[in-house]
């Protein structure tokens, strides 16, 4: 369940809280769009928010970058979101369809993951049903 939970101590008794998450969706497509509309980073976009939605979640702004491979580490949207995450006060989570969205290479998706995680970003892979935020 992609919820934050809050502990708080009321006469003997532990209460828990949910709180909604704040997300990000990054969106990679490796197709240049056509006319200016990308068909797959609206699915991606639009998979990640029903998910965001289930769970009671805000999203909060979406990056993403159209026409970039997997394999590169060259993306103007991911690093655009990183500027975005490192000005924040509070940790986001980040949604991606799923991980092969977000790199094709093990060693480039394993930085990439680094890279958030150093920005106590969780990564969400909708796609892969055992993911959780909390």
């Amino acid at each position: 369940m992609a919820v934050c939970v809050i502990m708080v101590r009321a006469t003997k008794q532990i209460k828990v809280r949910k709180m909604p998450i704040q997300c990000v969706i990054y969106c990679r497509t490796a197709c240049v769009p056509q006319e200016g509309l990308d068909i797959e980073a609206q699915k991606q976009e639009q998979f990640c928010r029903d998910y965001a939605a289930a769970y009671g979640n805000e999203v909060v702004e979406v990056f993403c970058d159209s026409g970039v491979s997997g394999l590169s580490e060259n993306r103007s949207g991911f690093n655009a979101m990183l500027d975005f995450l490192g000005q924040q006060q509070k940790p986001f989570a980040v949604l991606i369809a799923s991980r092969d969205r977000l790199a094709r290479d093990l060693d480039l998706l394993l930085a990439l993951e680094k890279k958030l995680s150093d920005l106590c970003a969780p990564l969400v892979s909708v796609n892969e049903v055992h993911q959780k935020v909390a």
